[in-house]
């Protein structure tokens, strides 16, 4: 197999191959697991990086995360890479006591 060339070819290959999987991505709430089945978890990625784009998006452009790491954080970050864009992040505990709103 050759090697993947971009995010969006990674995912289309987990697409194929695990389409089905109703506990392919897991995360804990309230020290609880939860699942994340392949289809979910995809289709959340496409959506968000959809509108990422509906909202001017540009490939090449910075997105900033300042959030604890979760499975809406990767989500996140896959969507912004599959509309072009760049990822910005920071260690949340450090940044959160920087900043105040």
């Amino acid at each position: 197999m050759d090697p993947f060339k971009n995010v969006a070819e990674v995912l289309q290959h987990i697409e194929k191959k695990h389409w089905d999987n109703p506990t392919a991505f897991n995360y804990k709430v309230n020290g609880e697991w939860q699942n994340y089945s392949t289809k979910a978890y995809l289709r959340e990625i496409k959506d968000l990086s959809l509108g990422l784009v509906s909202m001017g998006l540009k490939k090449g452009d910075k997105v900033g995360i300042m959030a604890p790491s979760s499975s809406r954080w990767s989500i996140a970050d896959l969507a912004i890479m599959m509309a072009g864009g760049g990822l910005s992040s920071s260690f949340f505990q450090y940044i959160r006591r920087k900043f105040s709103f």
